[in-house]
């Protein structure tokens, strides 16, 4: 036999709606949750936030709200069935425009705000990672195909009159070579690690 309170406790949260508006010329947020409706929801966030230019950035039902913002008012927002997972998302987002955002807002669109225990790592995002590989791989290999060039054409004589120079040279090309080929490997996995969370949402 069914439990009425347990079937009403579920169909009110799976029909809680959540919101969040954002002022980006003051920075100031608002937000709501246990609303029935979608219009509830987004009049009750610009309620919130109070400003005449906020706008709603994300809303949501039955699910994990955040929104990160940057020092110069830029942000980034999430939807997702975890609150980790939202959160993660919503740094990674602004911090597509501001290093180090912090998260300013997470909730539920029926339990209401969540505090994580280890908060996000704001990191760059892995497309920022691997685009910041291929550039120091590409500028590791023109060194060394300049280098080689290079030594090509002053033939033995000079390159056994400047040894130590040569050694140094190549030396000072592997440096741009090693820490690319260590990026890319972490680009690579951020990545995937990425792609991963976004399939299992």
């Amino acid at each position: 036999m069914s439990d009425p309170g347990m079937e009403a406790y579920a169909a009110a949260r799976m029909m809680s709606h959540g919101a969040i508006a954002y002022s980006e010329s003051t920075g100031r947020s608002g937000s709501t949750c246990k609303c029935w409706r979608y219009d509830e929801a987004v009049r009750s966030a610009l309620q919130n936030c109070g400003e005449p230019d906020a706008v709603i950035v994300r809303w949501g039902r039955n699910c994990y709200l955040a929104l990160a913002v940057g020092d110069d008012r830029s942000y980034g927002c999430a939807t997702a069935e975890t609150a980790e997972a939202a959160a993660s998302l919503a740094i990674q987002e602004c911090a597509k425009y501001w290093p180090n955002p912090r998260l300013a807002l997470l909730f539920h669109t029926y339990a209401g705000p969540v505090e994580l225990r280890s908060p996000p790592h704001s990191s760059p995002p892995p497309q920022q990672i691997r685009g910041r590989a291929v550039a120091w791989h590409w500028f590791g290999a023109v060194t060394y195909l300049f280098l080689a060039i290079l030594f090509a054409s002053a033939g033995a004589s000079l390159l056994r009159r400047h040894l130590a120079s040569a050694l140094l040279a190549f030396a000072f090309g592997g440096l741009f070579v090693l820490p690319s080929l260590r990026q890319a490997r972490r680009g690579r996995s951020a990545f995937s690690a990425t792609q991963r969370q976004k399939r299992s949402l």
